[in-house]
Order: structure tokens, then sequence, then C-alpha cells
């Protein structure tokens, strides 16, 4: 006999952050597939869902406080952060620092100009972060990038 409700509902936990919220709520709704209004007062959401046949919990923290992103990083196997390349002044590495060894980190470049994005590598970062461009509102690059990140937590890249 088992108990269904003290099993790990999901393999992984991924946590959606970055000072684009657009972007990030754009890309949380088409992975959870969500058609419903959400609250407009949620700072933190949360489902289950699959991604690239991993089963993940998938977090989305509407907002800048930099404290409930380390809470919410705490907790996550994953961390995806989506900047836009034209506006960010978020200093990655000082808020990845502590984190390139326990999690696997997917930095998104978001700009609707891809061919003319020139990111300067992860300086050394290691294997378990990435750094790519892409246009979440057209959905450019972010598969790609994403399966990366499901391949990692799977352990398919180790």
């Amino acid at each position: 006999m088992s108990l269904s409700c003290c099993k790990k509902q999901s393999r992984a936990r991924i946590t959606l952050l970055g000072p684009d919220t657009k972007s990030t709520n754009t890309m949380y709704t088409r992975l959870t597939k969500s058609t419903k209004e959400r609250n407009t007062h949620a700072r933190h959401l949360e489902t289950l869902t699959s991604l690239n046949s991993l089963k993940v919990s998938l977090c989305n923290v509407e907002c800048h406080d930099k404290e409930l992103w380390s809470l919410n990083m705490r907790f996550s196997d994953g961390v995806v952060f989506i900047v836009d390349v034209d506006e960010d002044k978020l200093d990655l590495e000082r808020l990845l620092k502590d984190r390139m060894d326990r999690h696997v980190v997917l930095v998104m470049c978001n700009t609707r100009n891809i061919g003319d994005c020139v990111v300067e590598s992860a300086k050394d970062w290691g294997d378990r972060v990435k750094v790519v461009v892409c246009n979440v509102e057209e959905w450019k690059g972010v598969d790609e990038a994403l399966r990366w990140m499901t391949d990692m937590l799977s352990g398919k890249s180790k």
C-alpha cells in the first residue's frame, strides 16, 4: 500500500525570475497552458506541469524583491532568469554567485532583435549555467533553452 499524499509530486522545481515580469508571465502562462485570468495581486504562482517529458513544479515570482527571489531559489532545482537585453541593469553575477554550485541556471536574454544581439560569455560560470538569446513574446529560442534546462535536471546532460 502506498500513500499518494506522501509522494513527491514532481521531479524538479523550476523558478522563473526577472525584472521583465511581462516576459516571465508570458512564459508561465504558455508553459502551464493557463487560460483563466489570474489574480493580479499574486506575487508567487506555482503549478505542477510537464516540460519536455519532465514533471516539474513551475514557479513564477512576480516581483522584484531580491529576498523573495532568494527564498524561491533556495527551494528550486533550476532557475530561469529572463532579462531584457535592452533595459537590464541586474547584476546577475552577484545574484547567482552563491547559487551556481547548487542550481541549474538558465539566463534568457530577451530581445526582439535576436540576430543583432551579442551576449558576453557567462564568465566561466561552469556547465550548470547557460546564457541564451531569445524572444519570449514570439517564442523564438525558448524551446531549445528549456530543453537544455530539463536535460540538465533529468541528468541527461551529465
